[in-house]
C-alpha cells in the first residue's frame, strides 16, 4: 500500500534502498523504529528518551537477495533450527519477499503495521496457509506472527522470533526468569542430557546456545554497562532460546559479524520448538508473539 517516499499513515514513511529493500521508517511521539518490509524484519526500535536502540544489527550485515540481515528480529518459520528434510535453517519466511498490508495509528499513540508474504512466496510450501506479521510500535514494541491452516489436513509447525538484543557487554549482562528451568544445551560439544539453570543466565567467551523448556516468563535482562533493563513477555510460547556465538564461534558468521560483535548482543528468542512443536488442524490458527520494554536500572 502507498507509494515510496510518501507517508502511508501518520508517522510512517516508505523508503526504497539501492540494494532493493523497502523500509518503513516510523517516527511518533512515543518511539522510532525501522522495519524491512521486504523481509518482515524489525531492524531498529527506540522509545523516546532512550539513548540506545533495543536491537543489535551486525556491523557487516546488509540486505542481499534471498537473505535476511543478521540482527533485529528475523522470523523463523515454518520450522525453527535445522530442517530434517534439508531445507534452509530456520525456514524460509525470513528470506521471502513480503509486502505491507496496512498501517494505522491507534488511539493510544501506537502505530500498527501488518505485513504478509508476496503472492507466490509460499508456493513451495505444500500446505495452504495464511501468514501475517503484526508490528506495534509505541512505548513498548509488540510483535505477533499468525499462521492459519487453510488446508484440508493437519500439519506441524515450529517457529520463532529470533530477537537480537543490543547489550553493552555480553559478559556483563544477566538474564533473569529462567532459574530452575530445564534446558537443552545445543552448543558445540555440549552434553546431550537436559540441564537445569541455576541463577541468572550469563554469556562469556564461549558459545551459549540453549533451549529452555516450559518457561512461561516473563524474562528480564539487566545491563549495567548501558544502565538499563529489558523486559520480554512471550505470548503463545513457553519455550525460549538464548544464543550468543562467543569468541569461539563468531568466525562462522564472518559475512555478517565482526569479531567484536559477539560482545554487543544476546539473542533472547520466543519460540515454539522441541517439546512445543505445534500441530495445526484444518482451519486452526497459531499466534506467537512478544513484547519488549526498556527500563532504567
Amino acid at each position: 500500500m502507498g507509494e515510496v517516499g510518501e507517508a502511508v499513515c501518520a508517522g510512517v514513511r516508505l523508503v526504497a534502498t539501492a540494494a532493493g529493500d523497502l523500509l518503513a521508517r516510523i517516527e511518533t511521539p512515543l518511539a522510532e523504529a525501522l522495519v524491512s518490509v521486504r523481509r518482515a524484519q524489525v531492524l531498529a526500535y527506540r522509545p523516546r528518551g532512550c539513548a540506545e536502540d533495543l536491537l543489535f544489527i551486525g556491523s557487516r550485515t546488509a540486505f542481499r537477495p534471498g537473505r535476511e540481515r543478521m540482527g533485529g528480529v528475523p522470523l523463523c518459520w515454518p520450522w525453527f533450527g535445522v530442517d530434517p528434510d534439508g531445507g534452509p535453517i530456520h525456514g524460509f519466511a525470513r528470506t521471502a519477499d513480503w509486502r505491507l498490508l496496512d498501517c494505522a495509528p491507534q488511539s493510544d499513540g501506537v502505530v500498527r503495521l501488518r505485513l504478509v508474504p508476496e503472492s507466490g512466496a509460499l508456493a513451495a510450501w505444500p500446505h495452504p496457509c495464511t501468514l501475517l506479521l503484526e508490528i506495534r510500535v509505541g512505548a513498548t514494541l509488540g510483535l505477533t506472527l499468525e499462521t492459519r491452516n487453510d488446508a484440508d489436513h493437519p500439519w506441524t509447525l515450529t517457529q520463532g522470533l529470533h530477537t537480537y538484543l543490543r547489550v553493552g557487554a555480553s559478559d556483563r549482562v544477566r538474564l533473569h526468569g529462567l532459574d530452575g528451568r530445564c534446558y537443552l544445551d545445543k552448543a558445540r560439544g555440549a552434553p546431550v542430557a537436559p540441564c537445569r539453570q541455576q541463577g541468572p543466565v550469563s554469556a562469556g567467551g564461549e558459545e551459549v546456545n540453549r533451549i529452555y523448556l516450559d518457561a512461561p516468563g516473563p524474562l528480564w535482562l539487566d545491563d549495567p554497562v548501558l544502565g538499563r533493563r529489558i523486559r520480554v513477555r512471550a505470548r503463545g510460547s513457553r519455550t525460549w532460546v538464548v544464543w550468543n556465538p562467543g569468541a569461539t564461534e563468531i568466525h562462522r558468521f564472518a559475512d555478517d559479524l565482526a569479531p567484536e560483535d559477539a560482545r554487543r548482543f544476546l539473542c533472547v528468542e520466543t519460540v515454539n520448538t522441541a517439546s512445543e512443536t505445534l500441530n495445526l488442524a484444518p482451519g486452526a490458527a497459531s499466534r506467537i508473539g512478544a513484547d519488549y520494554q526498556i527500563e532504567t536500572l
